[in-house]
């Protein structure tokens, strides 16, 4: 599977990764790709007047000199990959270095300056892997998905689309739609003689079935972006409530300043916490009141502009203030998107028992805590769990980004005037062309048919070196 490489990606030269530090560990691995990677571990590995162009054995890692002239800069772990058994599917190494800044940024030196060798664009090694076939794009796309991966989910969901469950769930899907889609082209051939080749009735049920799985599959991407991304969630109440208490007491960790002064948060602060696998993004917001200070009506500003996109809000007040119509209307600047739920803290203030059944009897399903105690913390979430729906799912294939969405809606809507038209007697050619459009859909989604605009755009968003 040979495919046309975008102008900036160019398969004759060889590629290494670009100068970066290294970071903090005793070893770093670069890998080699393109035709000079032979002649190029050769020469870095070999003193001149040793110089032996054979190629060592393949797939064996072998601790190696790496020669700077007459001056050994290390001692390397080199294991050579012909292709096409390799990463890329090309003649490829791999250098198992010193992570000094020094060893690399000076070995990577003394490879671009060997003829035909350069510094690879960002996503060109996974990028020549899908050129030479060694994986379909969504494959591709799940390196990237699995490098970024900060939570189990996302790491299983990478991983089952690393290793091709979602390329071959659309394959099953093509191959019931192809053979269907051949037998519409033959009546399309025979058409003067008015003969069907494709039973309607069995084409009527396939096509419902073909149907429940892309929609299930389209539906599963609101479930992706919660699993990849994780839910926004935004801490927001007025000052003094007990919100940056409450983000510490979910980190576990002092990683906000608490003071019983109001208005001391003036900016936003983000950390991941990640319960049952789901990523919860807490957002500490300043206090919602009015104020004289510019700074102060700065952070209340960003607070409104966080809650208006948040995924999850915990609106937090505490036991010592009444729920007035004032603090009534802060939930309405919550995004219609946004679920809520209302935290009520400082649930250690004994004396409050009036204003505790005044807030039981307006918000029944709140959750009272105490971030000073710690009492009612696991049922806020239990609850932050329950409240973050994953949507539909098909099992462990989900559309993991806006590109496959889009392709599994045209394909559902397609399929849906497909269903339609066999209700209604659609004539044959208008029935082939829908099926080939869906067949287009679902060849999409693997990377089968890809512009290279589109496989630009992918592949320039991965991390260096991959």
């Amino acid at each position: 599977m040979n495919r046309n490489l975008p102008a900036f990606f160019k398969r004759e030269d060889t590629i290494v990764p670009p100068l970066h530090p290294a970071g903090q560990g005793a070893v770093t691995l670069l890998r080699v790709s393109g035709p000079a990677t032979l002649f190029l571990l050769n020469e870095l590995t070999q003193k001149h007047q040793e110089k032996d162009p054979k190629a060592p054995p393949p797939r064996l890692a072998q601790l190696k000199p790496l020669w700077d002239g007459e001056l050994l800069l290390d001692r390397a772990l080199v294991t050579w990959f012909p292709g096409p058994g390799s990463y890329t599917g090309e003649d490829s190494a791999e250098f198992g270095l010193h992570a000094s800044p020094y060893v690399v940024n000076r070995f990577l030196a003394l490879c671009t300056a060997l003829p035909g060798v350069r510094m690879a664009e960002p996503g060109e090694f996974t990028w020549r892997a899908f050129a030479n076939g060694q994986m379909d794009l969504s494959r591709a796309e799940a390196v990237a998905d699995l490098i970024a991966a900060e939570n189990p989910m996302a790491h299983r969901l990478a991983m089952n689309q690393l290793e091709g469950g979602f390329a071959r769930k659309i394959a099953l899907l093509r191959e019931r739609m192809t053979e269907f889609a051949a037998l519409l082209e033959l009546e399309l051939d025979f058409s003067q003689e008015d003969v069907e080749f494709a039973d309607r009735s069995a084409l009527q049920k396939l096509i419902l079935s073909v149907l429940e799985q892309v929609q299930s599959l389209r539906d599963s991407f609101a479930a992706g972006e919660v699993i990849r991304k994780g839910v926004p969630t935004v801490l927001a109440g007025r000052p003094n409530a007990g919100k940056s208490s409450l983000l510490n007491a979910l980190l576990q960790e002092d990683r906000a300043l608490v003071s019983d002064q109001p208005g001391t948060t003036r900016d936003t602060i983000e950390e991941p916490c990640i319960l049952d696998g789901i990523t919860f993004r807490l957002m500490d917001t300043a206090g919602l009141r009015e104020s004289i200070d510019a700074v102060e009506q700065m952070g209340v500003e960003r607070t409104r502009l966080k809650l208006a996109h948040a995924g999850l809000v915990l609106m937090v007040a505490g036991l010592d203030e009444a729920p007035d119509e004032a603090w009534i209307d802060l939930l309405n600047l919550a995004g219609k998107q946004s679920k809520v739920i209302v935290v009520l803290n400082k649930m250690d203030l004994a004396t409050e028992a009036s204003n505790r059944e005044a807030w039981q009897q307006r918000f029944p399903d709140l959750v009272m805590i105490s971030t000073r105690t710690g009492e009612g913390l696991d049922l806020l979430r239990d609850r932050m769990r329950t409240t973050v729906s994953l949507g539909r799912l098909a099992g462990d294939f989900v559309a993991v980004n806006a590109r496959q969405r889009a392709a599994l809606e045209e394909a559902a809507q397609t399929l849906e005037r497909i269903q339609h038209g066999l209700g209604h007697e659609l004539g044959t050619e208008l029935l082939a062309e829908d099926m080939r459009a869906v067949l287009r859909n679902l060849a999409e989604l693997t990377g089968e048919i890809a512009t290279d605009d589109l496989l630009g755009a992918i592949f320039s968003k991965f991390c260096i070196g991959k």
